[in-house]
């Protein structure tokens, strides 16, 4: 049974601990690659988080910065980029020569993979991008095995709002902008005020 209040007011625990893979296995494989999340399911994690952005031409990839720098070597934001473009960067060689090459995933592909649950973070803008999101998840029949995290607040209302029936309890650190979820059925059960943390928000 979830209790309440260990060392913290109102922070619920369930009585299963589940281990997510923080942008895949990052650290022996490059972040947000289907190399990393592979490598993830062979060590036995029960999910894996990544975030989800749109490029320039509205196509759906799996990428933590908003920019390019860092992890391909490419240069600008992921929005003002197309996709074709972000495709061809190298997102490998940035972690080791062993992985020159990998590429950046798109959400349809990573969504393919099973035996895996999927926290995904939403860093997108607007609802067009909002309604590609959950019509990829809808085509890869994902919806028992995503959970959506963010920071954008108006954004995972507008999700909630369009899909209330199976939108999993989120919560936004809203001090630092990290993010995590808990079960939506931990908080009935468990009798947990709306406020979970003081700078947590469950929408």
């Amino acid at each position: 049974m979830p209790t309440c209040g260990l060392g913290h007011v109102g922070v619920c625990f369930d009585d299963v601990v589940k281990i997510i893979a923080h942008r895949g296995a990052s650290a022996v494989c490059p972040e947000n690659t289907m190399t990393a999340f592979r490598r993830s399911i062979e060590l036995g994690a029960d999910g894996i988080e990544f975030d989800v952005q749109a490029t320039r031409d509205g196509r759906l990839v799996v990428m933590h910065d908003l920019s390019l720098e860092r992890t391909t070597g490419g240069h600008g934001p992921v929005f003002a980029t197309e996709f074709d473009a972000v495709r061809a960067l190298d997102a490998g060689s940035w972690f080791s020569a062993e992985h020159v090459g990998a590429q950046v995933p798109t959400l349809a592909e990573v969504l393919l993979l099973t035996g895996i649950e999927f926290e995904l973070e939403l860093k997108g803008y607007g609802a067009a991008f909002v309604d590609r999101v959950v019509d990829e998840v809808r085509t890869a029949d994902g919806l028992h095995r995503v959970e959506f995290t963010g920071s954008n607040v108006a954004l995972l209302l507008l999700l909630k709002r369009k899909e209330p029936a199976w939108f999993e309890v989120t919560m936004i650190w809203l001090v630092r902008l990290a993010c995590a979820t808990i079960s939506a059925s931990v908080l009935p059960r468990a009798g947990c005020p709306s406020t979970v943390f003081p700078t947590w928000l469950v929408l």
